[in-house]
């Protein structure tokens, strides 16, 4: 078998799904048990003790905050997009009145 896929961070498919997961907003335990197909024989303290322990790992740490920052922007742009639709429509609301 050959060499795990790498992403271009440096992350295997499998670290990059997870990063994903937790950086959405899911647990690191879920996110790793849905990352790396965990069996359902495993025991919380297995996976917990994993999932941290990839959750700090040196690659994997960055881009969970890397990914949460890009969506953090995503929010507050679309926030501000949102209110400046909402005052626009206020606004013509106000000069129809």
């Amino acid at each position: 078998m050959g060499a795990p896929i790498v992403t271009p961070q440096g992350l295997t498919h499998q670290q990059e799904h997870f990063a994903q997961l937790v950086a959405s907003g899911l647990n690191q335990s879920d996110a790793y048990r849905q990352a790396y197909n965990v069996s359902p024989d495993t025991l919380p303290e297995t996976t917990h003790q994993a999932a941290s322990i990839l959750a700090s790992h040196s690659n994997v740490a960055p881009r969970i905050q890397q990914l949460r920052a890009t969506i953090e922007a995503a929010t507050v742009a679309k926030i501000a997009w949102d209110n400046a639709k909402l005052t626009k429509e206020a606004d013509r609301h106000r000069e129809l009145a």
